[in-house]
């Protein structure tokens, strides 16, 4: 059988993949398996590299993502986080041009975490890393498109040189670009450099996305698109005949209505990907994440 890694090769070179990937947003949610807080946990690389293996072995977890939307970024740029929320609460949004985002604030812990998993996992799962896109940079810090989408970029390569196997971008579904064309245009390069260091590109858009059907359908096969077909039934459909694609399940609660759904998307070859809405913190707990798992295995075998 085909390793998670060789899977997503399959992909970057045109192919589609024989099976689907498991690649929950955990990483938070896993700090509780190490009796620690987020804050603590995102902040200790030997815990998230060493909780995180053990995770995926227990688990059978396809894509291992140590960094899930813990606002990472607005944290490299400089900004204080409010730690009594998760995900935590920057207290300012600062936009520098160009610094070492390698050496800022949890950007090293992040560099470690990747490798280490890279070596402890070795072909047995992929490693993942999801970012804020350009998009929601540019909306929360009130900068340009361009701007945010050269400092995605730059976040973008940092893991890529650390070894991440899969990049997701993470949009707002609800928030598309203004100008299509723009987006792409300024995405491009973002896609093209992830590819250039045999990464996988994904585009993560959370809740209702049919406003990104112009986007993602021109987009081609430059990006995986990830979406909760449940809350996008147009993108849903033109997905199904345009290539590879992930399936979002959405934080809330599944109804067998929904479950049957969300399993018939899932099962369409073009589908690669399973992940979830956001990190599992506060909703899964670390006992309940055996039967969370056994319900998306359901959702993607025959």
């Amino acid at each position: 059988m085909s390793s998670p890694k060789e899977l997503l090769n399959t992909v970057l070179t045109g192919g589609r993949a024989g099976r689907k990937l498991l690649a929950p947003l955990v990483c938070a949610a896993a700090g509780e398996m190490a009796s620690l807080s987020p804050k603590e946990f995102l902040n200790n690389s030997t815990k998230m590299a060493n909780t995180l293996r053990d995770l995926q072995r227990a688990l059978g977890l396809d894509v291992v993502v140590p960094e899930s939307g813990s606002n990472i970024e607005w944290e490299a740029l400089g900004a204080k986080l409010d730690w009594s929320v998760y995900p935590p609460r920057p207290n300012s949004y600062p936009f520098e041009g160009d610094i070492a985002l390698a050496f800022r604030g949890r950007m090293p812990v992040l560099v470690e975490t990747v490798k280490r998993l890279k070596q402890m996992l070795g072909d047995k799962a992929a490693v993942a890393v999801a970012l804020q896109g350009p998009q929601r940079i540019s909306d929360a810090g009130d900068v340009g498109l361009d701007d945010a989408a050269d400092f995605v970029l730059r976040m973008a390569r940092v893991a890529c040189e650390s070894g991440a196997d899969l990049i997701w971008l993470k949009e707002d579904g609800e928030h598309p670009p203004l100008d299509t064309d723009e987006y792409l245009a300024l995405t491009a390069p973002i896609w093209g450099t992830i590819r250039f260091y045999q990464s996988v590109p994904a585009l993560h858009l959370a809740g209702s996305a049919d406003r990104w059907l112009d986007t993602v359908l021109d987009a081609g096969g430059s990006v995986i698109p990830c979406i909760d077909p449940l809350r996008s039934p147009e993108l849903s459909a033109a997905l199904k005949s345009a290539g590879t694609y992930g399936a979002i399940v959405g934080d809330d609660m599944l109804t067998l209505d929904k479950a049957a759904s969300l399993r018939a998307f899932a099962q369409e070859p073009g589908c690669l990907l399973l992940t979830s809405e956001s990190d599992w913190f506060g909703r899964v707990t670390a006992r309940d994440f055996q039967t969370s798992i056994d319900q998306w295995k359901m959702l993607i075998n025959p």
